[in-house]
């Protein structure tokens, strides 16, 4: 009896170490897996990190470029800008109007001739607003188109609207109002070109290229 209990008892002793064997390889395969997810969590958090970093750097750096091509932008508008008020038409306002017709109020009646090259489809335009203005403003206009360009030194030869007049004081007041009427840039050069009559003359040059 007390042989075949001891045989009985060392049989559950094996029994039970075999089952804690079991539980601690359960246990250590447990901890090996948990311990890799934990460590690929590590990873995947590590490598999130890194990604947004250079997502960060990309977002910077396309804000940096669409930053320097709004710039760019900017400045093709601006010279667009100023090429297209470069080669618009010149034309004479109702304000520019007004301001002849109250300047030029003490000179009424007196006579001028305009001379250009109605080859320019733009001085033309200018040319007969110019008339139609100073006409308006009291003058008496003589008007002459040709189809040549002002005489002048073949070097410095220019096409421009010639205004002249008999009269040097009033040629000379008559240059100042149109710098006034912001009708060109001015000053006015006022020269006696013509050397058969001696009038002064006044030349309104086109805008500059």
């Amino acid at each position: 009896m007390v042989a075949g209990g001891i045989t009985g008892e060392l049989k559950i002793d094996s029994r039970i170490e075999g089952i804690e064997t079991q539980v601690r390889a359960v246990n250590e395969q447990l901890f090996g897996i948990v311990s890799k997810e934990a460590s690929d969590a590590v990873t995947s958090a590590h490598n999130a990190d890194i990604a947004a970093g250079n997502a960060q750097a990309k977002a910077n750096a396309a804000d940096k470029s669409a930053g320097k091509a709004h710039q760019e932008i900017d400045a093709a508008l601006k010279q667009l800008t100023e090429l297209q008020a470069r080669i618009a038409w010149r034309s004479i306002s109702d304000e520019q109007k007004k301001t002849l017709k109250d300047a030029l109020r003490p000179f009424h009646g007196r006579t001028i001739s305009l001379t250009w090259d109605g080859v320019d489809p733009e001085q033309n335009s200018f040319g007969l607003q110019l008339r139609v203005a100073l006409h308006d403003a009291g003058l008496n206009v003589r008007l002459d188109i040709s189809g040549l360009s002002i005489l002048g030194p073949p070097e410095n030869a220019v096409t421009g609207i010639l205004i002249e007049g008999n009269d040097p004081t009033f040629i000379k007041g008559l240059a100042k109002v149109l710098v006034s009427a912001s009708l060109v840039r001015g000053p006015i050069p006022v020269f006696p070109m013509n050397t058969s009559d001696g009038n002064p003359e006044i030349r309104i040059r086109p805008k500059a290229p």
